[in-house]
């Protein structure tokens, strides 16, 4: 449907803007400061909910204390893991800049580089054959690269690694699971390392283990593993960094909700 395909990234922007920090607490300020205008009690009870939501969701500390009341904890990998003909490690784009005037080219955002590095260190280490899933996200088309074919160009120019599979279809998590389930599953492969950051896991593990099957052992290879709130002062201050990481709590916790 193109008219959708060109509507979804305007749509998109405008629900993030308005529910995710510090749009959807200073909305809830507002909204309270114009209800106290009639009804003092509630009104005030509402602004002062999203004033100090968005002090909350301001800092690297506050967002972390957001992360553990909001989704499932997810650490570390505990081990590097082993070469076996039965497991592949899997990961996930990020999503891509259309356009990088350094590189006159689109380029990877952050956010998949850092999963991008993480895979090719584990591939490396352990000898495991590693695939990249990522097609094109709503509202982005031909003649932009897929996501998996620019993680592979940077993989191969950057840090010298192939990898083994390709998956470009998906368009989201859920594809991202289905379509490379189509992929390995009748390879005989039964288990994958699954790399994505922590807090995009939760989403990601019920979506491979609803693609696969109950046979599928998924071992969870998060990064940007956030630790806890701290005790430093310093971590309560407002942030570029935190309002990042508290958005992105958020939005994972919306699209668990949403069952996306």
């Amino acid at each position: 449907m193109p008219l959708f395909s060109d509507l979804y990234p305007i749509l998109h922007a405008l629900v993030a803007a308005l529910l995710l920090p510090p749009g959807g607490p200073l909305l809830m300020l507002a909204l309270g400061l114009l209800l106290a205008l009639r009804w003092r009690r509630l009104g005030l009870g509402l602004a002062w909910s999203g004033a100090l939501l968005a002090g909350l969701c301001s800092s690297v500390a506050g967002a972390a204390l957001l992360q553990r009341l909001l989704l499932e904890p997810v650490p570390p990998l505990p081990h590097w893991p082993r070469a076996d003909p039965y497991t592949a490690i899997v990961v996930l784009g990020g999503g891509i800049q259309d356009w990088s005037p350094e590189y006159e080219a689109p380029q990877p955002k952050p956010l998949t580089l850092e999963r991008l590095r993480y895979a090719i260190r584990l591939a490396r280490i352990s000898g495991l054959p590693l695939l990249i899933s990522g097609g094109h996200s709503p509202g982005r088309q031909p003649p932009l690269p897929t996501e998996a074919t620019l993680m592979d160009q940077v993989a191969r120019e950057d840090f010298g690694y192939s990898a083994r599979w390709l998956e470009q279809q998906s368009a989201d998590t859920a594809s991202n699971a289905r379509y490379t389930t189509a992929m390995l599953k009748p390879l005989g492969l039964r288990r994958i390392v699954l790399v994505t950051h922590e807090q995009h896991m939760p989403r990601a593990i019920r979506a491979f283990r609803a693609s696969w099957g109950p046979d599928l052992e998924l071992l969870p290879a998060p990064v940007g593993v956030v630790a806890g709130p701290g005790s430093r002062w310093l971590h309560w201050l407002p942030s570029e960094r935190g309002i990042q990481q508290a958005r992105y709590v958020a939005y994972e916790r919306l699209a668990l909700w949403a069952g996306h």
